[in-house]
């Protein structure tokens, strides 16, 4: 296997390029030439696949390239809760008001409620 730099050009340059692509790593035009923006874009997910950083594709950024791993960056992550916090138990706030609706409704509720008595208000004036 050969190592891809700048300068290199050909159908492998292109499959590169067009695996950059897939992965989310914008290698400028599909061209087959590998120019700066192929390397930046090589280095981009050299990073972010937590190898080497050195712009130059070789075995191991190739291998990453053509086995479609997701970025380190964009694996889901495994959060384990110890046992005591696995359980959560609502507030007694959200107990209380959880049939109110959301808070645009509650203050339109309100709203609604202090113009019918402001007008009963003068009703019972005249």
């Amino acid at each position: 296997m050969s190592n891809y730099s700048v300068g290199a050009q050909g159908s492998d340059v292109m499959k590169i390029q067009q695996a950059l692509q897939l992965a989310g790593f914008s290698p400028g035009p599909i061209d087959g030439k590998f120019g700066l923006q192929t390397k930046t874009a090589v280095q981009s997910f050299q990073s972010a696949q937590g190898i080497a950083i050195d712009g130059i594709v070789g075995p191991v950024t190739w291998g990453k390239l053509l086995s479609g791993t997701p970025p380190i960056s964009e694996r889901p992550q495994t959060i384990t809760l110890p046992a005591s916090e696995s359980t959560v138990r609502p507030s007694v706030f959200s107990n209380l008001f959880s049939g109110l609706g959301n808070t645009a409704s509650i203050l339109g509720l309100g709203l609604g409620l202090v113009v019918f008595l402001g007008m009963k208000k003068r009703r019972g004036r005249r």
